[in-house]
């Protein structure tokens, strides 16, 4: 008996233990096919201007709650902050529904890291370009709603965006490979929770896909719904 008690504690004591949220796992994200540089190279990145990067090229896709629901993301401002050079003010809305919210927030720059090797697309298209770097950006995110308006609380989470530099030296959204099925960038995971409560809904979103969005996205091209969760502010995709 005493040998079968061992085997249960055991066990339980790793569980006890307080495992990070699974978005932590993004800011020492590994790759396996183009391994990242092991510096942060924050300091080397930080005075270069993020924000036309972070602003959205595409409409933003995103979902909130356990029936992933759809939840709208449009950003009407993107600015570096001029005293903290790692930081982005951002303002815009958020529509779930019929209910619109208007937030305020930033996003705060933690690791910039730099790939070994260039990815240069399709048939090495973007080989001759002379790219000078290109990378991931890791940070987080904090965005407040309009404590005045409806079902308003707080976004926050990790940020994750691909870069590079060109050959004159230029910042650049590294779209190159986004005839790939599997293209994303300027990706939010993370949790929404209303003011004054202390459960949290996840809420992810993002440009082409969505992260951690297996169970929702059954596209093979591009991102498509589940036919399952078309009823959630999904119904355009029908």
């Amino acid at each position: 008996m005493k040998r079968i008690l061992l085997l249960l504690i055991i066990p339980i004591g790793l569980f006890a233990q307080s495992p990070n949220p699974p978005e932590e796992k993004l800011l020492n994200i590994e790759f396996a096919s183009t391994r990242l540089k092991p510096e942060n190279l924050k300091d080397k990145y930080v005075n270069y201007d993020f924000s036309s990067l972070i602003f959205p090229k595409t409409k933003f896709l995103g979902y909130i709650g356990s029936q992933y629901r759809r939840i709208h993301i449009e950003y009407q401002s993107v600015k570096k902050n001029p005293i903290k050079s790692d930081e982005y003010k951002i303002e815009g809305y958020t529509i779930v529904g019929a209910n619109k919210c208007d937030f305020k927030g930033y996003i705060r720059i933690e690791k910039i890291k730099e790939l070994i090797s260039f990815k240069y697309g399709v048939d090495d298209i973007y080989k001759d370009s002379l790219m000078q770097a290109q990378g991931v950006l890791l940070g987080r995110y904090y965005f407040e709603e309009n404590e005045n308006q409806n079902y308003v609380g707080v976004f926050k989470g990790i940020y994750k965006l691909y870069w590079y530099v060109d050959k004159s030296g230029s910042l650049r959204f590294d779209n190159i490979e986004n005839y790939s099925d599997s293209y994303l960038n300027n990706q939010y995971t993370g949790t929404w929770t209303e003011y004054g409560k202390s459960k949290s809904k996840i809420c992810n979103w993002g440009e082409y896909r969505i992260p951690n969005s297996r169970e929702l996205d059954g596209g093979a091209g591009e991102f498509y719904p589940k036919s399952k969760y078309i009823e959630f502010g999904w119904q355009d995709y029908k």
